[in-house]
């Protein structure tokens, strides 16, 4: 018996013949990636940014607040001047005589006296000046 062209014989054992349709393999397992987080509200960074500014301004305002303090009180301080006021009181009296005496030789001398009283009353005066 002749064998039919179109036929394939196929060597012991027996294999199933291949499908009419070609195969296709399964795609590979691939997890699928989670969705997207929900876009945030709009403005949302933008009230973050404003909070953020607000408080650094309010530090801000704070240390300067804090360094005008301190200046006012160091001038404060500084602007307490003592002024001394010195008063002096003097009392002079000067007294001079004049006298002739006879001196040697028989010759007639003029001699002058002279006294001084001098008196000196010193008075200090001190006033503590606040402000200029």
């Amino acid at each position: 018996m002749p064998h039919p062209v179109n036929r394939i014989t196929y060597p012991f054992p027996y294999y199933s013949p291949p499908p009419s349709h070609p195969m296709v393999p399964p795609p590979p397992h691939i997890v699928p990636t989670p969705p997207p987080p929900p876009p945030s509200p709009p403005g949302h960074h933008t009230i973050i940014i404003i909070i953020v500014f607000v408080l650094l301004g309010l530090f801000f305002l704070a240390g300067l607040l804090a360094a005008l303090y301190c200046f006012f009180i160091k001038n404060k301080k500084k602007k307490k001047k003592v002024v001394e006021t010195e008063i002096i009181n003097m009392d002079e009296h000067i007294k001079g005589q004049e006298d002739i005496v006879p001196g040697p030789h028989g010759t007639q001398v003029k001699v002058l006296s002279v006294e001084e009283d001098v008196h000196i009353q010193e008075e200090i005066k001190k006033k503590e000046k606040v402000g200029g």
